[in-house]
């Protein structure tokens, strides 16, 4: 995709084309025919893998970037609940949201190294 021109990823109106047509030659009619989907995370095996702690830490550690931005006690709850094994797909996608916006903020504003 990021070989076509610009023309032929973007419509008039600015919206995205789709690359079914462009892909239509070297993919299978099951394929072509299947609906759109997102990519899937796979958020709840993410938290419940060994080393969970860590990324956690991350984001409730006195030091961490997001302390300043977001309400800590509600960080600590939510962290609480999925430690803890008592949260739901949504406090898992939040949590999930919560961790890449404390890297993210590590690397731009500390300049630290963002691999964990």
């Amino acid at each position: 995709a990021n070989r076509q021109p610009s023309d032929r990823k973007v419509n008039a109106g600015g919206g995205k084309l789709s690359l079914r047509p462009m892909m239509a030659a070297s993919l299978p009619a099951s394929v072509m025919a299947r609906p759109k989907s997102g990519l899937p995370i796979p958020i709840v095996q993410f938290w419940k893998e060994d080393g969970l702690g860590r990324y956690i830490d991350l984001i409730v550690e006195g030091s961490s970037c997001v302390a300043g931005v977001l309400c800590h006690h509600e960080v600590l709850s939510l962290a609480d609940r999925v430690r803890t094994g008592s949260s739901d797909r949504e406090d898992m996608e939040l949590m999930w949201v919560i961790l890449n916006l404390e890297l993210w903020m590590r690397q731009v504003f500390r300049g630290e190294s963002t691999s964990i």
